[in-house]
């Protein structure tokens, strides 16, 4: 038989989480407001955003740089 206490601990928590779970919408219609104001960040300038393929070529770059050798294509071979 599972003590008391226990049983009293997890319907603190089952509560809990009911709590969290009905202050969902008030967050999500608030974070959506955000999005309605003038200060919103929205990408209209005349900067291009880079294509998938540049994102794909930037990141292949990136980890050359950060990984040396050990994200090419061929081998060296150094002579002793």
């Amino acid at each position: 038989m599972e003590d008391k206490t226990e049983k009293d601990k997890c319907g603190v928590e089952i509560q809990k989480l009911r709590d969290c779970r009905e202050d969902i919408p008030e967050i999500v219609e608030n974070l959506a407001a955000t999005c309605n104001r003038d200060d919103c960040f929205d990408h209209v300038g005349p900067e291009p955003i880079p294509s998938r393929d540049a994102i794909i070529g930037i990141i292949h770059q990136l980890q050359r740089i950060l990984f040396p050798g050990y994200f090419i294509s061929t081998r060296c071979f150094r002579l002793k």
